[in-house]
C-alpha cells in the first residue's frame, strides 16, 4: 500500500500516530503501520535539526547587525544634533548622511543573509572566495567588513575633508567597534571555549607517552596560551573572532 505523509502526522506523538492510522485505517496491516510511523520519526528528526540549525545560523548574524545598528543610531544622534545649529553644517551633514546610507545598505544585505538561513558569516566568506574568488577581510566578523569599497572610500573622503573640530574627537567612520553587551557575550562564549580546549589538551599532555604527540600538544597550548593573553588583553568594544585561532592574527 502506498501512502503520502500528511502534515499532521509531522505533528502529533509516536503513540498518537500509532492509534490514528489503525483507527482510520482498519485495513492496514500493522507492518504498514510501523513503517509510517519509523519513516515520521525520521522526518521529525530532520525537520528538527533544520530548525535547530536555521536558529544557530541566524543567531550568528546579529552581533554583526547589532554593532551596524548601534553605529547608524550614533549617526542619527548627530544628525539631530546638527539640525539644530544654525547655520546647518551642510559638509557634515553630507558625510553623516552618506555613512548612515552605506551603513543601512550593509544591514539590507546582512539581514537577506540571515533570513537565507543557509550560512554563517564565516562560511558564507568561505563561499564567497571559493564560488566568486571575492575575499571579504576579517573572515566577515564586522559589519565594516562588507562595506562597498566604493562607499568606503566616498564616505572617508567626506569626512577626511571636515576640519578638526574645536573640542571632541573627529568621527572616524568605519571603526571596528562593537556595542559592549555584544563584546560580553562574545567574549564569555570566547573564554569557555578555550578554557576548554586547553584544559582538554593539558589532560591529553599528562598521560602521553610519545615525543611526537607531546611535541604537537606543546605547540598547541603555546598558540592556545597566546591567544588567552591576547584576548585579555583586547578592549571591551574589539571585535572577536569564531574561534580563538582568529586571535593569532590581532
Amino acid at each position: 500500500m502506498d501512502y503520502t505523509v500528511k502534515s499532521w502526522w509531522l505533528d502529533v506523538s509516536e503513540a498518537t500516530l500509532r492509534t490514528r492510522l489503525f483507527r482510520q485505517h482498519k485495513e492496514m496491516p500493522p507492518e504498514m503501520v510501523s513503517n509510517i510511523v519509523a519513516h515520521v520519526q525520521v522526518l521529525k528528526a530532520e525537520r528538527r535539526k533544520e530548525r535547530i540549525k536555521s536558529t544557530v545560523t541566524n543567531k550568528s548574524w546579529e552581533p554583526l547587525l547589532a554593532s551596524a545598528r548601534a553605529e547608524r543610531q550614533t549617526l542619527l544622534v548627530m544628525k539631530a544634533q546638527l539640525k539644530n545649529k544654525v547655520p546647518l553644517d551642510e559638509r557634515k551633514w553630507n558625510a553623516v548622511c552618506a555613512y548612515e546610507t552605506a551603513i543601512s545598505g550593509v544591514i539590507e544585505r546582512l539581514v537577506k543573509l540571515k533570513r537565507a538561513g543557509d550560512s554563517t558569516p564565516k562560511s558564507f566568506v568561505a563561499a564567497l572566495k571559493k564560488e566568486r574568488g571575492v575575499s571579504i577581510p576579517n573572515e566577515g566578523t564586522h559589519w565594516s567588513d562588507y562595506v562597498k569599497a566604493s562607499d568606503r572610500q566616498r564616505v572617508n573622503a567626506l569626512f577626511d575633508a571636515l576640519p578638526q573640530p574645536a573640542r571632541g574627537k573627529r568621527k572616524t567612520p568605519f571603526e571596528r567597534r562593537i556595542p559592549k553587551a555584544v563584546s560580553k557575550a562574545q567574549r564569555f562564549a570566547l573564554v569557555e571555549r578555550l578554557s576548554g580546549e586547553i584544559a582538554s589538551a593539558e589532560r591529553e599532555y599528562e598521560v602521553t607517552q610519545d615525543p611526537e604527540a607531546q611535541d604537537k600538544l606543546n605547540r598547541q597550548l603555546d598558540a592556545m596560551y597566546r591567544a588567552q593573553h591576547i584576548l585579555d588583553n583586547l578592549p571591551a568594544t574589539a571585535p572577536l573572532p569564531a574561534t580563538w585561532h582568529g586571535l593569532l592574527n590581532k
